[in-house]
Order: C-alpha cells, then structure tokens, then sequence
C-alpha cells in the first residue's frame, strides 16, 4: 500500500494512531517472543531437574546395570511366554504403589530379577517426573550383600547398629530382596522377619524373589512373611520357560 501524499506532493506523515498501532504490533512481538524463551527455559529446567533425580535415584537403588540398561531400552519379553510375563507384570504393578507384600518364585532365566528391577525403574521415574519428597526411593538388594550390611554392624568402627540398619531397609518405598534361596541360619532368617515386619508396619511395599518352589519358600521364609503376604499380597510362580538363551525375546526351555 502507498503512503498518501499532499498537495505539494510529499508524502503525509504517520497518524499518531497508526504509530501507536505500530509500536502496539512490535511490542507484542517482543512479548511473545519472551513468553516463547522462558516457556522453552522452564522445559529445559523440567528436563534437567528430571534428570538430575533419576541418576541420583538409579545410582542409589543399586539396581545391576545389565537389567538396568534392559529396562531403559524397555526390552520387555515378547513371544507367547513374554506376553505371561508382561502380563504379571503389569497386573502387579499397581499394587506396589501401596504396602503390597509379593513373592516371585521359579526357576532361574524367567525374568524375575527383571520384573523387580522394571517395577524400580518404573517407580523412580514417576518420583523424578514429580519431584519433591524424600531421596532414596527404591532399593534393589540380594539377601547375602544385604545380611553382609547387617553384620557389618556389628564391627567395633561401624557407625550404625543392627536396628539401624533394619530401620533404614524398611524406610524404602520399595524394595526389592533377590536370592532368598540364599538364606541359610536362622539369624538370615530372623533378620529378613524384622525388615519384611518393619516395612510392613510401615504399610510399604516389598518384593521377594527366589528359586524355590512355594512349598519350600514357604518353610525357609516362615509363618510371620507367609501372613504378610496372604493378606497384602500374594505368590507369583514364573513358571513359564527361561529366556536365559532365548532368541528375540521367546522363552526357551532349559533340560
């Protein structure tokens, strides 16, 4: 469009409206583009708090890092057998937002370890996502490292005493004991009884696994865990194949 001219034939100077409109469209301009620049500073301080908590969390659960990375890249079984076991674990997943108490029982290569590990990654990335509340959300754990922390207590330089240590197993959002064919003396026996009975007063949830059949994990882990357990949770026997040598995921039967 062209400016209108005079009569002398110069062109007529901008309306003080037209101005103001002027500096009302470049001045909304910068506003946007400010809204634009802290709406993206704010994604990356999201992004960066997010995170900066799920290493801090990953790196605290002491989860082993080959299920880790399995988890991560949600490699989840596939096939028929992988579709039990995505089953179970979606089926149990919501129950350890609260004080369930649930036992995984079976053969070894039936994802087990692995099924725990997801529902700890799982849960740190909820916690991460958020934000805010206590640190150390989740711990992953095999009965002889976590029996070694307990007698440890009892050493002449240790800062910690055995009821410590039991107060700081049970004070997790959730935990994850593996191996609990391991125990061996009814000291590994009572200690896992007073964490398993702490947590549970604590009204927080706790995952067993072990190699055993329920008939034996029933007498080596007791009628003190096996009561926790019919009331707030139950027994999972993972007795699909192995996928220890499984090719793209489908289970295998080991002889």
């Amino acid at each position: 469009m062209t400016t209108p001219r005079n009569g002398t034939g110069a062109r007529n100077p901008p309306t003080i409206a037209a101005s103001a409109a002027d500096s009302s469209l470049r001045t909304s301009g910068f506003e946007a583009d400010d809204r634009d620049r802290r709406a993206a500073d704010e994604r990356r301080r999201i992004a960066d708090q997010f995170a900066s908590r799920f290493k801090y969390e990953l790196d605290a659960a002491g989860l082993p890092h080959r299920h880790v990375l399995k988890a991560k890249a949600n490699e989840l079984h596939r096939g028929e057998d992988g579709r039990r076991w995505r089953e179970t674990y979606e089926r149990l997943r919501p129950k350890l937002s609260g004080d369930a108490l649930i036992a995984l029982l079976g053969p070894r290569g039936t994802g087990k370890t692995q099924m725990g590990v997801c529902w700890i990654v799982d849960l740190i990335k909820r916690v991460a996502r958020h934000g805010g509340g206590s640190y150390g959300v989740a711990r992953y754990v095999k009965a002889g490292d976590l029996l070694r922390e307990v007698r440890a207590t009892f050493q002449r330089d240790s800062r910690e005493t055995d009821s410590d240590a039991i107060r700081r197993f049970a004070s997790y959002h959730l935990l994850v004991i593996d191996e609990l064919h391991e125990l061996g003396s009814e000291f590994d026996s009572r200690t896992v009884t007073s964490i398993v009975d702490a947590r549970y007063d604590a009204c927080r949830s706790t995952v067993l696994i072990s190699n055993e059949t329920k008939p034996a994990f029933e007498y080596s882990a007791g009628p003190s865990i096996v009561s926790r357990m019919i009331e707030t949770g139950e027994v999972v026997i993972c007795d699909w194949p192995s996928f220890r040598h499984a090719k793209d995921g489908q289970a295998t039967r080991e002889e």
